[in-house]
């Protein structure tokens, strides 16, 4: 067996633990005809398994999108073939909404993104 398929078994077993199943929506975007873009929410994505990882209050990292800074609460990891892109959200059951804002250099044996979680009552 390859090392990257140990490595890739070693991911699953780790998400395996304390999984979550996720359908995450993707964002579309398109140029309007005046020349601005529009974001309208993409066909939701088949549920796949990921591992929602929070991160303490050291080990979070802040990341500027358009101009905004957002701090940084989750990891999602997936497997290696998991589909995620910059834009997918899913909703919890308290009506927080969480965003993927960048996906980390993958290694072959997972895929992580990092996550703004954007709480109830949040403006």
């Amino acid at each position: 067996m390859a090392f990257i398929d140990v490595l890739r078994q070693q991911t699953l077993k780790y998400i395996a633990y304390d999984p979550i199943e996720l359908s995450l929506i993707p964002v579309v975007r398109s140029t309007t005809v005046e020349g601005g873009v529009s974001i309208v929410d993409g066909p939701v994505r088949d549920p796949q398994t990921f591992k929602l990882i929070a991160l303490t209050s050291n080990q979070r990292l802040t990341l500027t999108v358009a101009g905004k800074e957002r701090i940084i609460d989750y990891h999602l990891m997936g497997a290696h073939d998991s589909i995620m892109e910059v834009g997918d959200h899913w909703s919890d059951s308290d009506g927080n909404w969480y965003e993927v804002h960048a996906i980390q250099a993958g290694h072959g044996y997972e895929r992580k993104g990092l996550v703004e979680q954007h709480r109830t009552g949040d403006v």
